[in-house]
């Protein structure tokens, strides 16, 4: 004799559970494939294992090595085709690059012997890493593993007139803003801050920023002093003369415009220390 048995089940909790259980395996689906997957890009030069790598400006599809100056266009470190179980290229790309997971970097000791867990940025050498400072404005991971001068040690470079040692370590790759960055101009008002980066569009030291606010307030005062006292004078003269009026206004159109040149080439000489 067969006996059924009724289950009473609440059907919105058995949803909810399903839908958490979901939720939860995207998740782990999601950091799992972010964690191994690389891109495939072209280049124009041949670029090693390890090596720190930017998009280009005139081209997304290609990549350069990496420097201080497109540190903005990061986009990871190469590696080989087999060290990311998945990769998205196309037949005609061969380099290959990822921006997550552990993978070796070249570095070197630019900036001191490098610690596990040191951030890692790029160094005045294009396409190598080295020990972060508060210079730069992106890391690339943490490291792994130790490297100075008595261990690990592949060969050196001259850097900067000065001879560093270079590595392959293993780095945690994960491309963010640099926590130990110094703006150079952090004790500069915001306002005069914000709008020497909007000339510049770049970070301005403190002396250049002050050098230029002070050049503007000369240029302004002197081009103000002298039409104020053109315009005051020759209220005064009118008033005196009212024959010669016509002298009068056209000795003031000329140092109007005289003020008027000396504060654009204030501004000039502001927008110059600024750039430059």
């Amino acid at each position: 004799m067969l006996k059924i048995f009724k289950i009473n089940l609440n059907k919105p909790k058995i949803i909810a559970c399903l839908s958490l259980g979901l939720l939860i395996s995207m998740s782990w689906l999601g950091v799992a494939f972010s964690q191994t997957v690389s891109e495939g890009y072209l280049s124009d030069v041949v670029m090693q294992r390890g090596m720190l790598v930017a998009s280009r400006t005139d081209n997304v599809q290609k990549v350069e090595l990496l420097t201080g100056q497109n540190l903005d266009k990061i986009r990871g470190v190469v590696i080989n085709k087999n060290d990311s179980p998945v990769t998205l290229s196309a037949d005609n790309e061969q380099i290959f690059v990822s921006n997550s997971g552990v993978h070796e970097v070249v570095v070197s000791d630019e900036n001191g012997d490098i610690k596990k867990g040191d951030l890692i940025s790029i160094s005045s050498v294009a396409g190598i890493g080295t020990k972060a400072g508060n210079q730069q404005t992106i890391v690339v991971g943490r490291a792994e593993s130790a490297f100075d001068q008595k261990t690990g040690a592949l060969g050196s470079i001259v850097s900067n007139n000065k001879t560093v040692q270079i590595s392959r370590i293993p780095v945690n790759i994960a491309i963010d803003k640099n926590p130990l960055h110094k703006n150079p101009s952090s004790n500069v008002p915001e306002i005069l801050a914000r709008a020497s980066r909007g000339i510049a569009n770049r970070d301005v030291s403190m002396p250049r920023i002050y050098i230029a606010f002070t050049l503007l307030i000369i240029s302004s005062l002197i081009s103000g002093t002298l039409l104020y006292g053109a315009v005051r004078g020759s209220i005064i003269s009118i008033g005196r003369n009212p024959l010669s009026k016509s002298m009068i206004i056209k000795n003031l159109i000329q140092v109007i415009i005289t003020s008027f040149i000396i504060f654009i080439i204030g501004l000039f000489a502001v927008y110059l220390i600024l750039r430059l």
